[in-house]
């Protein structure tokens, strides 16, 4: 991840001053690129969700807050930029409520690679800051500038991908006990109705609704009212008795209208002889306070049972309403092509700036983000102090760059280092690490190699064989072709002897 006080990668030669200076002033968009991105805007995009093949730009009034308040000032400031609260991984920083904070990620067989550890930033090659071109979504096209520090620990590494895949859509018992339970493995067990429970019990109900409250739902549309939605929410609550949640059923669970969101982010490891020890530093992405995560429907059950479980319903009724949360592997799309559709085309064929306006606040549209990279660690300006916003597209390196989270790549999924870090995540959540393969033995390999060579042995001598009988027939051919020709000639001589006779 970019940092502040790193510097960036040296510039290309060739490049003069005065070409970088004109690369960077914004230009014109064409029809296209409007039509793909949306128009240029003069600020940022303030919320943005990455989900799928899509990034989809996201307004701060379609958010409803889940702190359970119906008073409306206080309901906008907590989804306003001030009053947002992210959920957050501590991979190692003690606290007063957590003084061994970060001790599920220490402790375990694996040993990061040096792209793992070290400062990392990916770049689009012979590509502008203002450049929209293929370069910026697909990846192949990306190269890697690792750093030559380390400013990760092995614990900072193995957060950042537990972190990721809590957030996956697989990821729902790690979502639940990296940013809902504080790490811990270990969930107070449910006390007789009409009890209130045990102190460990009551202070780990707290703690989870805390940090049930930072979740936020969002809606379809930028009219919403958060009291209003919530108050709507509540009526259509089917009663429940609290602790007993109510049968699921999966139409229910598919004709939501809402999704289930959340801003996280991650504390680095502060332990001794970890580098976020010695330069204060932090892992965090520069995205993190505006790309919202959206929780999968398998996360959106076990948060609903951990709201049972701690006898949360009347806090969260959002949560309880089942005919509520959507899943949002179409809906996503679907809004943004409504929204553009409804739009339409520009008049006669002309952007003029009432059309510009409307599609560029288009609800789901393309974010535009603050280009930041390791020599613009805060936002790089243009030479008129302008902003220079790039369209953020999934897989781009501005995307890439501004998350914390890592994910397995797929070429290390089943080497000795991919293995070693699923053991790893499989114990901080609790589980058993799936059985490596069996590798293939030396005398297994020597067993092959000889039957791959007998088998070409074989081949080889058959080829050799076929060869030889096909040059015995082409003998016997042709020495029949030769007695063939005797006789024919034999034959004209005895009618030619005939004939003179006669």
């Amino acid at each position: 991840m970019p940092h502040a006080k790193r510097r960036g990668p040296k510039k290309q030669k060739g490049v003069t001053k005065l070409s970088a200076e004109a690369n960077r002033r914004p230009r014109s968009l064409s029809p296209v690129e409007v039509a793909l991105y949306g128009p240029r805007p003069e600020i940022p995009t303030e919320l943005f969700i990455v989900h799928g093949c899509g990034v989809y730009s996201v307004r701060k009034d379609q958010l409803v807050s889940l702190r359970p308040h119906v008073d409306p000032t206080v309901a906008e400031h907590m989804r306003s930029s001030e009053g947002r609260q992210l959920l957050v991984i501590n991979a190692g920083k003690p606290t007063a409520n957590d003084p061994q904070a970060g001790v599920i990620f220490r402790g375990h067989q694996f040993t990061p690679k040096p792209e793992e550890l070290n400062e990392v930033e990916w770049i689009a090659p012979n590509c502008e800051a203002v450049k929209l071109a293929s370069e910026f979504v697909n990846p192949n096209n990306l190269s890697r500038h690792v750093g030559p520090h380390p400013y990760c620990s092995s614990a900072d590494v193995i957060a950042r991908y537990a972190g990721g895949e809590a957030l996956s859509p697989t990821g729902s018992g790690l979502f639940v006990i990296l940013f809902l339970n504080n790490g811990s493995l270990k969930f107070e067990t449910s006390p007789p109705a009409g009890e209130d429970g045990c102190p460990q019990y009551m202070a780990q109900r707290r703690d989870i609704a805390s940090n049930l409250s930072k979740l936020f739902l969002v809606c379809p549309n930028h009219a919403t009212t958060p009291a209003a939605t919530l108050a709507a929410a509540t009526k259509l609550t089917p009663p429940v008795l609290q602790g007993q949640p109510p049968t699921e059923t999966p139409s229910n669970s598919a004709n939501g209208t809402v999704l289930l969101a959340c801003l996280a982010s991650i504390v680095s490891d502060k332990s001794d002889g970890a580098p976020g020890a010695t330069y204060q530093h932090s892992i965090s992405g520069y995205h993190d306070r505006c790309r919202l995560h959206v929780l999968s429907h398998a996360h959106v059950l076990t948060i609903r049972q951990l709201v049972y479980h701690f006898r949360l319903e009347m806090h969260f009724p959002l949560l309880c309403d089942q005919s509520l949360i959507a899943d949002a592997d179409v809906l996503l799309e679907l809004w943004r092509l409504q929204n553009i559709n409804a739009i339409g085309l520009p008049p006669f064929g002309t952007m003029t700036p009432e059309w510009l306006k409307q599609r560029a606040e288009v609800n789901f549209g393309t974010p535009w983000v603050l280009h930041c990279d390791l020599a613009h660690p805060k936002g790089e300006v243009d030479d008129e102090g302008r902003p220079v916003l790039l369209p953020l597209l999934r897989n781009s390196a501005e995307e890439l760059n501004g998350s914390p989270w890592l994910h397995l790549e797929e070429t290390d999924v089943s080497t000795e280092h991919g293995h070693n870090l699923q053991v790893a995540l499989a114990r901080v959540a609790g589980t058993t690490p799936k059985k490596r393969p069996r590798p293939r033995t030396i005398t297994d390999e020597v067993v092959r190699t000889h039957d791959d060579a007998i088998d070409a042995t074989k081949f080889k001598h058959l080829v050799s064989e076929m060869r030889a009988e096909l040059k015995e027939a082409k003998q016997k051919i042709s020495h029949l072709n030769t007695k063939c020709k005797r006789l024919e000639t034999s034959v004209r001589n005895i009618t030619n002897l005939l004939d003179g006779r006669n």
